[in-house]
């Protein structure tokens, strides 16, 4: 029995003796995990990724604005040949084959035009992560969302109405694909129906004063007929006033004058 506790009790010694190590290994661990977080909540880390982002948002835009003069011709380059590395001597995007296929992606493949949304946004959160100012992100995410997909699909639409072809989508690939989607469905009347109702919705929702803007509108409407009827009014018919300037001036009877009766008796 004594060798068997010796043996246990020495067991016990040599198990405590191998967790000893793991228990410095699980604090290093947490302590690793624990610097990690502080700096990633830091003020200078938060600075510096929002100023690596809005470098990365201003190249972006450049390739952003290049791409509607120098798009035309470097989509043969950008869209047709597999091997676009070796002719990235010919690129005239000014951020060269990187901003071209960024461009090319940004306009024509995603939201169109209004794209450029998505960069403003991107510089807006990162403005905010540097100098930490208040945001009602929800929000600014929802004006923004709503705004892409809103645009993206009139744009479209205006671009099936005017039959305009150019080398990218006014709407990008999504708004062809809703407004086409949606004209199988209500037809262009509809479609346009559609968009003004949406656009009314969202200024109603997202401005509080919009509905008073709309009945000082309509007020002033009421008040600009109102004048024009009046107006109208007073002016004096051409015929009455040529009337008018053809009879010849009667003097007035004066209060002197006397009937003469004469008898005939």
């Amino acid at each position: 029995m004594a060798r068997r506790i010796t043996k246990n009790n020495a067991a016990s010694s040599r198990s405590g003796a191998r967790q000893k190590p793991v228990k410095s290994k699980k604090i290093k661990l947490k302590d690793f995990f624990y610097s990690i977080h502080e700096l990633v909540t830091s003020r200078r880390f938060r600075f510096a990724m929002g100023f690596v982002s809005i470098a990365v948002v201003a190249m972006l835009s450049v390739a952003y604005v290049s791409y509607f003069s120098t798009g035309a011709e470097d989509y043969s380059i950008v869209n047709h040949l597999e091997d676009r590395t070796m002719y990235r001597g010919e690129i005239k995007n000014t951020l060269g084959l990187p901003g071209a296929i960024v461009a090319d992606w940004l306009v024509d493949d995603m939201f169109g035009l209004t794209s450029i949304v998505v960069l403003l946004a991107v510089a807006v959160y990162s403005a905010r992560l540097m100098f930490e100012f208040q945001l009602r992100r929800v929000r600014f995410l929802f004006i923004n969302l709503y705004f892409l997909v809103w645009s993206s699909t009139a744009l479209a639409f205006v671009q099936y109405m005017t039959k305009s072809l150019t080398f990218f989508r006014w709407g990008g690939a999504f708004g062809q694909i809703a407004s086409n989607w949606l004209m199988s469905y209500v037809h262009w009347v509809g479609l346009l129906l559609l968009l003004i109702a949406t656009l009314f919705l969202f200024f109603v929702f997202v401005d509080k004063h919009f509905i008073e803007r709309c009945h000082r509108f309509v007020d002033w409407v009421a008040r600009l007929l109102m004048r024009m009827k009046s107006s109208k009014g007073d002016e004096v018919d051409p015929l009455e006033e040529t009337k008018a300037m053809n009879t010849p001036d009667i003097p007035p009877i004066s209060e002197d004058y006397k009937t003469i009766t004469v008898n005939y008796d």
